[in-house]
């Protein structure tokens, strides 16, 4: 049995690995520095629970940027969107509530005059985000919205910014709009590495509004698929025909995944087995118990069979060559 400190640390290592992606560091700091002052994003705690989520397939947060404005123009039609011509009511940053079409069109000429002008049909800036947030059908379509507003209020302290929820699918979900630039001047430029914090940020307000929600990369689920436009997802939704161009960007889920999913995959089974290993050398039971359900989840990852049939094809056309070459001319 290895020691409870021994195991861990292999834990936070592991799931920073599994579930957030390496750590990069400021420039100037060495690889001692580095060895002598590690930075670990899951606590032991934290990394149990994060796991144990994972395995049972708690629901998963999504939090997208589905697009950006850099003028009035843009802004006007995506505020007019969200809130249905004024028929839905918004939220700002300080609580107020915002209707009808005045009370919209009052907020656009906030947005355009305070701390900077955005320009009316140009500009070379992002002036804002679009975001979404969203759970699967059967949350709690309010505390989904709760959440969302906690959310907002814990990553956009000094940002102008509105929220509503719409019920017209059968996902609860809320449009976000947040000004670029705060009231200290300073833009919004969101990374990869700042939407993860977004999503784990949104799992936690969940959390604490009584909602089980989980936070973790497709990889680690085990799950892939090609990237869709927005302009084919929109199409197909409205019903319409999707033209050539489009219609053969849908069809590419149908190709063969490209050989660095599969070694991507390789990296995740590997990560899973030597946490798996380390839990089964535990003296707590119920880490014991974890890395036996951690067999059957990596077992019945989607991308697992998808590798089981490609194996098995492989077989068949091995075998096939086989016979062939057997058979006298």
């Amino acid at each position: 049995m290895k020691s409870k400190e021994k195991i861990d640390n292999l834990l936070s290592s592991y799931a920073d690995d599994l579930f957030w992606g390496p750590v990069r560091f400021k420039r100037g700091k060495t690889k001692a520095m580095i060895k002598a002052h590690p930075v670990r994003r899951h606590t032991p705690a934290a990394a149990r629970a994060k796991l144990s989520a994972t395995i049972r397939k708690v629901p998963e947060v999504n939090v997208k940027i589905t697009g950006t404005s850099s003028n009035m123009s843009r802004l006007k039609a995506h505020f007019d969107y969200i809130s249905k011509r004024g028929q839905l009511t918004l939220e700002d940053q300080d609580g107020e509530l915002i209707s009808g079409p005045e009370g919209v069109g009052y907020l656009r000429q906030v947005w355009r005059d305070s701390g900077h002008v955005i320009p009316e049909t140009e500009g070379r800036y992002r002036e804002a985000f679009h975001i979404t947030l969203s759970m699967p059908p059967g949350t709690n379509r309010r505390a989904v919205h709760e959440a969302s507003r906690d959310f907002a209020k814990d990553l956009f302290p000094k940002s102008d910014y509105i929220f509503v929820s719409h019920t017209n699918t059968g996902h609860p979900h809320v449009h976000l709009v947040v000004k670029a630039k705060d009231a200290d001047g300073r833009r919004l430029n969101p990374r990869k590495q700042d939407l993860q914090k977004w999503r784990e940020t949104f799992a936690t307000k969940l959390k604490e509004h009584g909602i089980e929600a989980n936070a973790t990369k497709r990889q680690a689920r085990g799950v892939y698929q090609y990237p869709v436009p927005k302009q084919v997802i929109a199409a197909e939704r409205a019903g319409r025909k999707l033209p050539i161009r489009e219609a053969n960007q849908r069809k590419r889920k149908n190709k063969p995944l490209p050989q660095k999913v599969f070694d991507t995959h390789a990296k995740v089974i590997g990560t899973y087995r030597r946490i798996g290993t380390a839990l089964a050398e535990s003296a707590d039971v119920s880490d014991r118990r974890l890395a036996v359900r951690m067999l059957d989840f990596i077992r019945d990852m989607p991308l697992q069979s998808v590798i089981t049939k490609e194996k098995t094809k492989d077989k068949g056309k091995d075998k096939g060559r086989g016979v062939e070459r057997s058979d006298p001319e």
